[in-house]
Order: structure tokens, then C-alpha cells, then sequence
């Protein structure tokens, strides 16, 4: 009898295909959050709080030492985010205008998988508008964005999903406490600590 004879439950399935790694199982279980959540995106809501509906935007992050192999249990997530054309993911390094472009292209929608977050966030001295532009996006029902050179563009309900990784030297190498205190860090749902003795 096979695991899928056995349930029907997507995060114990997904726990089973990914087996025995040398990541934690944590890091497996918040990749497969990030998955269902960029899979049903801006099309499912809660309804809480006098209507308001609460989309399933979730910012992860895989925070553990260089060699944990992060990219992939990345990589084996995103074999089955390839099998689904409707999840508009972008992978690797992006700016804040770029990441606005590709959610104006993709109505509204992106998962966004970073093996390193100081790719996309640089240094703490340049690292402020991708921070201010993650920390706009969560939760909004509308985001502009108005350029002097583009026009202005809206990105209506925007449903951003991300799943980065990170050590903890990069990471105070490109966050400042600041981004921490600021609330950048308040939309992380998911923050996985790991420790290598």
C-alpha cells in the first residue's frame, strides 16, 4: 500500500515524498505551507474582522548555516510548483521595480524563491526598498507604485508568497534592526532556526 492509498493529506504526503534529509523536517513542512499557499494565491480568502477577507500571503524564511542545503529542498519544492502553470514563480535575484513589474504581468501573483536573501536584499545601506516593498505588499488590498519614468502602475490584491533562505551573518549583514523593529520581520509566518553543532 502506497502513502496516498494510506491519506489524502497534502503536508503528510508532501513530508513523505521529501524523506529523509539532511534538513530539518521543519524547513520541509514551511516549504510545503509556501507551495499551497502560491498554489491557491489571491483566489481563496478567509472572511474575518467585518468582511474583510484575508488572503493566504505568507512570507518564509529558512534561516540555518551555509552547507544545510537549502536550494535543494528548494529545488524539490519547486519540481511541483513546475507542474502547475497557474503559480507565477520567480526564482532567484530581483529588485523592488522588477518584482512590481512581474506582479503587474502575472494579475496580481507571485512566489518568490530565493535560496539567499542578500541577493535580493543587498547590503543593510541598500536593502530599504525591497524591505519597504515586501512590507507594503503584505496584506494590502491595492499597491501603487508611481515612478518618474513609468506610468503609475496598481497592482490590485496583491498575493505575494515567499520562501527565502538565509544564514544568520547574512542575514544581520543585510537587514537592519530598523527593517526588524519596522515590522519587515512581523510578516515572516514562518522562521526556522537552525543550529548545526
Amino acid at each position: 500500500m502506497s502513502k496516498v492509498d494510506e491519506t489524502d493529506n497534502i503536508i503528510e504526503l508532501y513530508m513523505h515524498a521529501a524523506g529523509e534529509t539532511q534538513q530539518p523536517p521543519s524547513y520541509h513542512l514551511w516549504s510545503c505551507l509556501a507551495l499551497i499557499s502560491a498554489c491557491v494565491s489571491n483566489r481563496v480568502g478567509i472572511q474575518l474582522f467585518h468582511g474583510k477577507l484575508i488572503y493566504p500571503d505568507i512570507y518564509v524564511l529558512l534561516e540555518g548555516p551555509s552547507g544545510i542545503s537549502k536550494g535543494v529542498l528548494m529545488d524539490l519544492m519547486l519540481s511541483y510548483v513546475n507542474q502547475v502553470e497557474a503559480v507565477p514563480t520567480f526564482v532567484g535575484r530581483t529588485t523592488a521595480p522588477a518584482l512590481i513589474d512581474f506582479l503587474d504581468d502575472n494579475s496580481s501573483r507571485c512566489f518568490l524563491v530565493m535560496e539567499e536573501l542578500k541577493a535580493c536584499l543587498g547590503g543593510k545601506d541598500i536593502s530599504g526598498p525591497m524591505v519597504a516593498l515586501l512590507t507594503g505588499l503584505f496584506g494590502s488590498k491595492q499597491f501603487a507604485d508611481h515612478t518618474r519614468k513609468n506610468k503609475m502602475k496598481t497592482i490590485g490584491r496583491p498575493c505575494l508568497t515567499a520562501l527565502l533562505g538565509s544564514t544568520l551573518t547574512w542575514l544581520r549583514d543585510c537587514v537592519s534592526s530598523g527593517d526588524v523593529e519596522g515590522g519587515f520581520f512581523g510578516q515572516f509566518v514562518g522562521y526556522t532556526l537552525v543550529t548545526v553543532e
